[in-house]
């Protein structure tokens, strides 16, 4: 992507979708999510909002996952939520925004060389995803900052994920969780919650309340 992409991308939600081929890029989506795009973004929005959409119509797809990736782009101190009925449900969720991190080609023209910020958003890492052990011995001699501009990963784990930061905060940049745990103490810039709603937790009145 040229730099006017992804000038253009920060505030530009399709595009982003484009440079990074999120599920193939936009022509992947159709009428029924470019409207509910334009109705999240519309310029009265709330700052709770709620989409209503059958399954399979990939509201998750684009609204937990897209939409986190696109947070991070824009603000890399940004810090997300993604609860669901089931903690497993979740960390899917957190599987596959990390594969959008983690992709090679993203990782390099796109995540490390933003227009907004300088630096790495990615920490270093192997083919796996996971942090090289050299790396990590490293950092642990030099600190956070290592030699070359590499970084050392603070948090990468199935349920939570941290990129490179420029501000101290305690919270991870995403962190998943799910019905029945605690997440006292945490601030969120924004909470995304998926289908936290089943007939376990909604069958008496009682836990309707």
């Amino acid at each position: 992507p040229s730099y006017q992409d992804k000038l253009r991308a920060l505030w530009d939600f399709w595009k982003f979708l484009e440079i990074i081929n999120f599920h193939g890029g936009p022509f992947s989506f159709s009428e029924c999510h470019r409207s509910a795009v334009e109705w999240k973004f519309r310029p009265t929005a709330k700052l709770r909002q709620l989409v209503l959409d059958p399954r399979g119509h990939l509201k998750s797809t684009l609204f937990c996952v897209g939409y986190t990736l696109w947070r991070i782009y824009q603000n890399p101190n940004w810090r997300g939520f993604v609860g669901t009925e089931s903690l497993k449900l979740s960390k899917a969720f957190i599987r596959e925004v990390e594969d959008y991190l983690v992709d090679d080609f993203n990782a390099e023209h796109v995540w490390n060389d933003r227009p907004h910020f300088e630096g790495n958003l990615i920490p270093a890492m192997d083919s796996l995803g996971k942090q090289r052990r050299l790396v990590r011995d490293i950092a642990d001699e030099f600190g956070d900052k290592l030699p070359g501009g590499a970084d050392k990963k603070k948090v990468w784990r199935a349920e939570a994920i941290q990129v490179i930061r420029s501000r101290a905060l305690k919270e991870p940049t995403i962190t998943a969780g799910s019905v029945g745990q605690t997440s006292t103490g945490f601030h969120f810039d924004e909470i995304l919650f998926d289908d936290i709603h089943t007939y376990d937790n909604c069958s008496t009145e009682a836990k309707i309340d």
